[in-house]
């Protein structure tokens, strides 16, 4: 009896079917390089800071507000690392003895701007000791900044004062122009000022206003002289007028809307003291005695004098 003819059941047997695994490859694995897992620092915010100690006081100072081309700033950040000299209040970097906690902050505080601000706000005294590091570092920029931010109150100080400031720190030019305002003035330097400014320093300046009036006489001397009265003659850079150099120190002038009949010039009208040609524009040019002196080139005789000193 065949099976089908016995009711028995026909079992069919079939292969599963076949499944694909997938078997991660340790080669496929990502090899990224570490260095591109590393963090980096900014190239424009990233700032360094380093602690210095002047005196006794400590300074943690970033590194972008000073100046950024001097060798002796490159040189303190250059010792600071990780650990390492300037990185904690322990182990600052050491300025040298003679840099005071003081003149520090100041150049500090010229350095870095309060917030909201674009311009620093200094004493006088604290620009002087900005100038004092200035000089000890060679820092020609922030030198430049601490005459213009001090100018102003320099410019009021007498003009003694002025120069001992000048000489102090090493400032051209306050120094000119004291040394110009003292020996171009009608006044005589005052005993007071001789001892302030010392027995060399009034001799050389002596000098100077010595050689100034001897100028001024023989300047005179041919303007008296009738026979080069004409000759001496020109155009005056003030009033316009062709006249004699000097004449306007005549004493029988009338005066006229602020300017004296000339008693050289054939009765003509100019300003007292005018000269052709020499015109005195500097702002201390009140109280000068233009109508004598005003030939002689007071500031060409000062450099010539005092030489670098007073050329800045």
């Amino acid at each position: 009896m065949s099976p089908s003819e016995s009711g028995s059941s026909t079992l069919t047997f079939s292969s599963p079917a076949s499944s694909i695994l997938s078997i991660p490859s340790i080669l496929e694995t990502d090899m990224q390089d570490p260095k591109d897992t590393q963090d980096v620092q900014d190239e424009y915010f990233y700032f360094q800071s380093v602690v210095f100690k002047a005196e006794k006081t400590l300074f943690r100072v970033p590194r972008y507000g000073l100046p950024a081309d001097v060798a002796a700033f490159d040189a303190m950040f250059s010792q600071a690392s990780p650990g390492g000299a300037g990185s904690s209040n322990e182990n600052p970097i050491f300025l040298d003895s003679d840099v005071k906690a003081f003149d520090f902050r100041s150049l500090l505080k010229a350095s870095y701007p309060p917030p909201g601000t674009t311009a620093s706000v200094l004493t006088l005294d604290e620009w002087m000791g900005v100038l004092t590091l200035a000089n000890k570092w060679n820092l020609v920029n922030m030198k430049e900044k601490a005459i213009a931010g001090s100018n102003v109150e320099v410019q009021n100080k007498s003009t003694v004062d002025k120069v001992l400031l000048a000489k102090k720190y090493n400032v051209a030019r306050w120094l000119k122009e004291g040394y110009y305002t003292l020996v171009s003035r009608k006044d005589p330097i005052t005993p007071d000022e001789r001892t302030k400014l010392g027995w060399e320093t009034y001799a050389r300046l002596l000098d100077v206003r010595e050689k100034g009036r001897d100028a001024a006489l023989d300047t005179i001397s041919i303007h008296l002289s009738s026979s080069n009265a004409k000759a001496a003659k020109q155009k005056c850079a003030m009033c316009g007028v062709d006249h004699v150099a000097y004449c306007a120190q005549n004493a029988k002038g009338k005066e006229k809307d602020k300017k004296y009949e000339c008693a050289q010039c054939d009765k003509v009208y100019h300003v007292p003291g005018c000269w052709a040609g020499k015109v005195d524009s500097s702002a201390d040019a009140k109280g000068r005695v233009q109508a004598h002196w005003a030939a002689f080139n007071y500031t060409a005789a000062v450099e010539k004098e005092f030489g670098a000193a007073v050329k800045g």
